[in-house]
């Protein structure tokens, strides 16, 4: 029974490791409140249907994301950039920030009302404080108006279940009890609720819908790269996000399992531009998250939390020690990058409640970077460009300039794709390639050794005096002249090797792929990685995995060649 106790915990701290690929940053596509329904639509305007009269109105203006949902108001960015106020009553809209700052972003974005933690419990947040669910196996979870929904690892499988909200109150002299909805169909990364509908999605364009009536279950095939699923008067809406703005794209489709769709609304762009005064509604409060702030330089259990959740989501730090050093704010810095927000010393209360929730941003090793840009993430790529002696990029400055996109162009050159001085993916994974290759043209030429001058012969001191008779003339000894000798032709330097060793997160190559076939064989990776040629998040986490049940104080990720030979020797076995 302990057998089997320890093989279910070590099962569960790898689901909350693959399950922690978050699919949505600090916005969403798509809101509900008992009186509205808030969604990006067609043209990527933004729709509002008023849930009693099914009547629907549209503002003629391309929406980014929709940041929160008030009882007066929706909050959103256009695809500008700049933060809007729209009344849901009609009445109109108003400019709050052309270019908002974080700290407006923060303000006007929707709290979180449910975390769960690297262990995997699950806390509903109340005005009263945090209200534990009696689950301590939760991978992940959403809510509507009146239930919080969550998928739950059990012995026999993961299930998904409901639990009630109106019953959190504290006055409640009974705990509400949660009732299972049915069995998962697969590893939901994602959740959403919307129109009595429980939705799980998979990562890869599999989406299972459950209808909360019937508790049936379907399986609708979508877009591979979807992010985001709701469920509109029997429509399925699916969203997917540009991966160079942020900002969501909607397409719909139709389920020949659901019900004939009621007719929407024609939209009825309003008649009153957009620019009103300020708004005089209230903006959402800050409800605290239950974070404190942590700040660069700062020692103790708060930063060894934060350490490890950003090794869990697979930044690249080097160790958990409590410390908030250089390399521990290179993460943080990265996080922000790629979460939204900007690049500060400080861990904000509203980072670390995202970085701890489902809906955390996994590194991107391979996230394309372009001219003008700046941050932690360019100073990676300008490290990478002078390993490999592309020295045309100066100093890591974290600027991509000029010299920057020189060194990338020359990379591009040598690696055989289209120069055009920006880092699309496509560079970025050929950058970070164990066999990428270096500058030809910057190849170090290794210099002589310093010519030793000849030791001179000291002339032997004169044995006899000055000759009596001054008429001899002395045979004079001719000077033996030394031959010539011509120095040897010079060498062609080799390029330099880059040795593969350690594989690690975004290699290539076939050492990669006979590891993946490896982890696949000892049951430590999905055979959807078989003879796959990249070290991707899923490998790293395989490769942990094993690292932890050999060596739990040597899990690093990274793969030597002892390390790789006997995983091999291990499959082998199998």
């Amino acid at each position: 029974m302990q057998t089997k106790t320890k093989l279910f915990s070590f099962l569960l701290a790898l689901v909350l490791l693959i399950s922690f690929e978050p699919l949505l940053a600090d916005a969403a596509p798509s809101f509900t409140t008992p009186a509205y329904t808030v969604y990006i639509g067609e043209n990527d305007y933004l729709y509002i249907i008023d849930n009693a009269t099914g009547s629907s109105r549209v503002l003629p203006t391309a929406v980014n994301d929709i940041l929160s949902v008030t009882d007066t108001s929706v909050y959103c960015l256009a695809n500008g950039g700049s933060l809007y106020n729209v009344y849901l009553d009609g009445s109109g809209s108003s400019s709050i920030a052309v270019m908002p700052t974080q700290e407006q972003l923060d303000e006007y974005s929707v709290k979180p009302s449910f975390r769960i933690s690297d262990e995997g419990e699950l806390f509903y947040i109340t005005p009263e404080g945090e209200i534990s669910i009696a689950s301590r196996f939760v991978i992940n979870a959403v809510h509507d108006q009146d239930t919080l929904y969550y998928a739950e690892l059990t012995q026999a499988g993961i299930v998904f279940m409901a639990y009630p909200l109106n019953a959190l109150t504290g006055s409640a002299s009974v705990p509400p009890v949660a009732r299972e909805i049915g069995p998962a169909l697969m590893m939901p990364v994602s959740l959403f609720a919307s129109d009595n509908n429980l939705i799980a999605l998979d990562g890869k364009g599999n989406a299972v819908i459950y209808n909360l009536e019937t508790l049936m279950a379907r399986l609708v095939i979508l877009p591979e790269d979807t992010v985001s699923v709701v469920i509109i008067n029997d429509i399925i809406i699916s969203y997917r996000m540009d991966p160079d703005t942020g900002s969501f794209h909607y397409s719909k489709s139709m389920d020949s399992a659901m019900p004939t769709p009621t007719p929407t609304p024609t939209a009825t762009p309003a008649a009153t531009p957009y620019i009103t005064p300020p708004p005089t509604a209230a903006p959402p409060s800050d409800v605290g998250v239950g974070y404190t702030p942590v700040k660069f330089g700062q020692n103790g259990s708060l930063v060894r939390n934060m350490q490890n959740r950003l090794r869990r989501l697979g930044y690249p730090l080097t160790s958990v020690d409590g410390v908030f050093g250089q390399n521990t704010l290179r993460c943080l810095h990265l996080f922000q990058e790629q979460s939204g927000y900007t690049e500060s010393n400080t861990a904000s209360a509203n980072l670390l409640d995202l970085m701890y929730s489902s809906r955390a941003s996994r590194f991107n090793l391979h996230k394309a970077r372009r001219t003008g840009q700046r941050g932690e993430r360019v100073v990676m790529l300008q490290e990478r460009l002078i390993e490999l002696f592309y020295t045309q990029v100066g100093q890591p400055d974290g600027i991509y300039g000029s010299k920057t996109a020189a060194a990338v162009s020359a990379f591009q050159k040598s690696a055989g794709l289209k120069v055009t001085g920006n880092a699309d993916t496509d560079t970025m994974k050929a950058l970070y390639a164990s066999n990428a290759p270096a500058n030809p043209t910057a190849t170090p030429t290794p210099t002589s050794g310093p010519t030793q001058a000849p030791t001179p012969t000291p002339t032997g001191a004169p044995t006899g005096g000055p000759t009596d008779d001054p008429s001899t003339t002395p045979t004079e000894t001719p000077t033996a002249t030394p031959e010539e000798t011509s120095p040897p032709p010079p060498t062609d330097s080799p390029p330099p090797t880059i040795n593969i060793w350690p594989l690690k997160l975004g290699d290539i190559g076939d050492e990669v792929k006979s590891l993946n076939n490896a982890l696949i064989k000892l049951t430590l990776l999905s055979n959807d990685f078989i003879n796959t040629t990249t070290f991707s998040a899923e490998t790293k986490i395989a490769v942990e995995a094993y690292q932890t049940s050999v060596s739990p104080s040597n899990v690093t990720g990274q793969v030597l060649k002892d390390l790789y030979d006997e995983i091999l020797i291990e499959a082998n076995k199998v």
